[in-house]
């Protein structure tokens, strides 16, 4: 323990340094929780638009054991936007930013926009007539 107020503890890897002793696993431990944050200050910083999944999910602030479990229903049922395979592997941000509002009445949309199709498009047939003759 430091005599001084002013006095900080050395940080050791395990060996004995003095009295203070910052065992290996807690500076692995603080180690990773400062690049997540740094990560996170950074996601913050320059948002992209296409983004991983462990992106999205510190964006709408969900754990991603949470969220990955219901991702694959969203996906096939509720019409989540899907990865982008040209953007390698990720989803287009926008619209899954979209999909959010829209599914909790943050703003409305047209019928069918994100849904699953329905069907075959079908057209009406041409009327036969002077100007609807094949060419």
């Amino acid at each position: 323990m430091p005599s001084d107020e002013n006095e900080r503890p050395s940080v050791a890897t395990g060996e004995q340094d003095g009295d203070s002793v910052l065992p290996t696993d807690d500076i692995k431990g603080l180690l990773v929780r400062s690049l997540d944050l740094l990560e996170t200050l950074a996601d913050a910083k320059a948002p992209t638009l296409f983004v991983t999944d462990a992106q999205m999910f510190r964006r709408i602030g969900v754990p991603s054991r949470t969220a990955r479990d219901i991702l694959i229903e969203l996906e096939n049922k509720h019409g989540f936007p899907r990865k982008q395979g040209l953007w390698g592997g990720r989803r287009y941000w926008p619209a899954v930013e979209l999909w959010f509002q829209v599914h909790n009445r943050a703003v409305t949309l047209p019928p069918g926009r994100f849904e699953p199709p329905d069907g075959v498009e079908t057209r009406p047939e041409l009327r036969k007539g002077p100007y609807n003759r094949p060419r």
